[in-house]
């Protein structure tokens, strides 16, 4: 099982529609070859994930055919750069690593669990629902989110529509739905609440702005 980074967050888009960055569309100053270069492409993946098989290439757009990029890793696995091998379970054909990822996979299986529970964007490279978890496919999309315990996601939320990917203690519904949906809490107001010895499962919710325009109404409708 592969697990997700400690701390990964990610913050909502202010559009359900915002689909996840491709590799192909790089930012300025990154080397435009990407697009075009299998060796290039390969390094890319191998820096996103860690591990790279066929399979995930399904959550990829635009990227080279998987037998350019497999000659790719295979000149890299022969000059010691990347390590090759069996690193995730149920995955069928030939699977590429970086060494460090290695280290972290064997350090992942052999963490006990600690019931830790991190929530990401759909639009986030992490969204591996789907193609190696098992169960639907969460739309990569900026709005739609993603409750991971321990590695594993158990709870969604897609369209508004929260979704339980696993089964639960119902007591617990609460909880993690608080923990889907909970927004990135400002630095600021986390040092406040780090002063004060609250936990931070326990500060209260950081909610979203009011639209610009309802803003704008409010401030019209008070008194000069």
């Amino acid at each position: 099982r592969v697990g997700v980074p400690p701390g990964t967050a990610v913050r909502d888009g202010r559009s359900g529609s915002q689909p996840r960055l491709p590799l192909t569309d790089v930012p300025s100053g990154t080397p435009a070859r990407l697009a075009s270069d299998p060796a290039a492409h390969a390094l890319a993946l191998l820096r996103r994930y860690g591990v790279v098989f066929k399979r995930l290439l399904g959550n990829e757009s635009g990227t080279p055919p998987w037998r350019d990029l497999l000659l790719a890793y295979r000149r890299l696995e022969a000059r010691g750069e990347i390590r090759g091998g069996r690193f995730v379970a149920g995955m069928s054909g030939e699977q590429f690593a970086l060494p460090e990822a290695v280290g972290q996979l064997r350090a992942v299986r052999r963490a006990d669990k600690t019931g830790a529970l991190i929530a990401i964007s759909g639009a986030d490279p992490l969204n591996l629902t789907g193609s190696i978890t098992p169960g639907d496919r969460i739309p990569a999309l900026a709005a739609n989110r993603i409750l991971y315990e321990d590695g594993a996601p158990i709870m969604a939320r897609v369209a508004r529509d929260i979704r339980s990917l696993t089964s639960f203690d119902p007591d617990r519904e609460v909880e993690l739905a608080r923990a889907l949906v909970r927004r990135p809490m400002p630095a600021a107001l986390r040092a406040y609440f780090a002063m004060a010895g609250v936990p931070a499962a326990s500060a209260p919710l950081v909610h979203a702005r009011k639209p610009r325009a309802r803003r704008a109404a409010d401030r019209a409708r008070r008194p000069e």
